[in-house]
């Protein structure tokens, strides 16, 4: 049975690096065969059986095996201590810290989980592998994203606490803010997809730290669902700011080669040259992990990196409303501008992105897989909450006339509510012909919150003018006379006189 290392491997040579799913799959099933084999020992990995099948080249494979250590999240559930390594004395302490278990591994190195007397507090520790001390792109890498995690501040974003060499290590050390949950790429692998409302409520946080960033003058450039860590309490991070660089600067790691990052989710310009990359580009990428979220596919498909980039180049995908039903064509059109072809035709700053995805009202207070316990004590969580419920209350301004679909919810005779999908020109219309007033209700959102028509600015006017159309209607209805009346309910009594008389005859 395949491990969840041998499937992020798989994932990675077929996301990373192109290789045919076919080929891949071809490969764990010798991988399967020849552990039978090796009954006392792990035998070989899946890497291995990729290089002797050249699927990789060397350079691709210790890159991939780098991949493996991009992120804190253990891989499996059941982390190694010490103790069980049969090696406390190396792992007891790096540097201030003292390691408590390992939690991740890669050829990139190893995280731990580890404690920091001075702060009194749990970190993750990163610790850079020996044999790469050398790689002066690696450590670059390594030590960029230490001082960026470092210097940027952001509840969204995991923070770093500091850098440093350990002299009897002989080895670089990254302590970061630990992060007890999961990524959202364990979360597809093990569900498909997210709800809209979590996957919503995902992206926006996401979205708050590149808006932090991106006001530091710092463009991520690997946005994917494997750099998204979630908090059990429901509060998302972005890692790895180890591809990141300021807007204005270049890099060695920019001079490697044309265009990195992952090329299910980078936009066809970076894909070409990664220098091209700006702000514009993380909002590409953060579409197509949404896109991912939402409907449980890539939205540029291929069977090698060339015909990802074929298709990216054409703009072909299917939206996102079609392979998916439950998303509202609202949304689907937020996420068609995020993944335009030409950057000038996307959202041009992520803030505009954030203001989007709130008025279409779907993104969850609170995820529905979160520990509501631990989410309502975690400040950033109810923060967050709040800031959602206040995004999609009434609006006084002009914002109304940007929700281009309305949810309005009405009540039968029966006393029975439906809801209907209408744009703003048929609530408008429905208004002026009397189909809806005052009392019926309306919300951005199918799942609410639903207020009265009366309360929202862009209706009050028609239902002020429809009321007054009414009343004119009736008193121009001219009145009877007192003596009119007496001979009309005369003119009935004879009339019921006469019916009571042929009956009898």
């Amino acid at each position: 049975m395949l491990t969840a290392h041998d499937r992020r491997i798989a994932r990675l040579a077929i996301s990373r690096f192109g290789v045919d799913p076919v080929q891949v799959r071809q490969a764990c099933v010798e991988l399967l065969q020849r552990r039978r084999g090796w009954a006392n020992s792990p035998g070989p990995d899946l890497v291995e059986i990729l290089l002797e099948r050249r699927l990789l080249s060397a350079r691709d494979a210790e890159t991939l095996r780098a991949e493996l250590d991009r992120t804190q999240v253990a891989n499996s559930p059941a982390p190694h201590t010490a103790k069980d390594d049969g090696d406390r004395q190396a792992l007891e302490r790096v540097g201030p810290y003292v390691l408590l278990r390992k939690i991740g591994e890669g050829a990139m190195g190893e995280v731990y989980y580890a404690y920091d007397e001075q702060n009194q507090r749990h970190v993750a520790v990163k610790i850079l592998a020996k044999h790469l001390q050398e790689n002066a792109a690696l450590v670059e890498r390594f030590i960029r994203e230490a001082n960026l995690a470092s210097r940027l501040s952001h509840p969204n974003l995991v923070r770093g606490y500091g850098t440093g060499f350990d002299e009897k290590r002989q080895a670089r050390f990254f302590a970061m803010e630990f992060v007890d949950g999961i990524s959202a790429q364990q979360y597809l692998d093990e569900h498909g997809r997210f709800a809209i409302e979590d996957a919503l409520h995902v992206i926006l946080d996401v979205a708050h730290a590149l808006e932090y960033a991106h006001a530091h003058n710092i463009i991520h450039r690997d946005i994917k669902p494997e750099n998204i860590l979630i908090t059990r309490s429901g509060v998302a991070k972005l890692t790895d700011l180890g591809l990141s660089k300021q807007i204005d600067q270049s890099s060695t790691l920019t001079d490697l080669r044309q265009g990195f990052g992952t090329p299910y989710y980078m936009p066809y310009e970076q894909a070409m040259n990664a220098r091209d990359a700006d702000a514009r580009s993380d909002i590409f990428a953060l579409g197509a992990t949404l896109y991912h979220m939402l409907t449980g596919r890539v939205p540029f498909d291929g069977k090698n990196h060339v015909e990802i980039l074929e298709k990216k180049e054409q703009g072909l995908y299917t939206p996102a409303h079609i392979v998916n039903s439950e998303i509202p064509e609202d949304l689907s059109a937020i996420l068609d501008r995020m993944l335009a072809r030409r950057p000038e035709d996307r959202f041009q700053t992520i803030s505009e992105v954030i203001v989007a995805l709130e008025r279409t009202g779907l993104a969850g207070h609170y995820l529905s897989f979160a520990d509501r316990k631990l989410a309502l004590h975690d400040p950033v969580a109810r923060l967050r909450a709040r800031s959602l419920e206040e995004a999609t209350l009434l609006d006084l301004g002009d914002n109304q006339m940007q929700i281009p679909v309305w949810f309005v919810r009405t009540s039968s005779f029966q006393g029975r509510a439906r809801i209907r999908r209408l744009t703003t020109e048929q609530i408008l219309a429905a208004i002026a012909a009397g189909q809806l007033g005052p009392g019926d209700e309306a919300s951005p959102s199918p799942q609410g919150p639903f207020h009265k028509l009366s309360q929202y600015t862009r209706f009050r006017d028609a239902l002020h003018q429809a009321a007054l159309k009414k009343t004119a209607v009736i008193s121009k209805t001219p009145a009877l006379r007192p003596w009119l009346w007496w001979l009309l309910g005369a003119a009935l009594l004879v009339a019921c006189i006469l019916v009571l008389l042929l009956l009898l005859l």
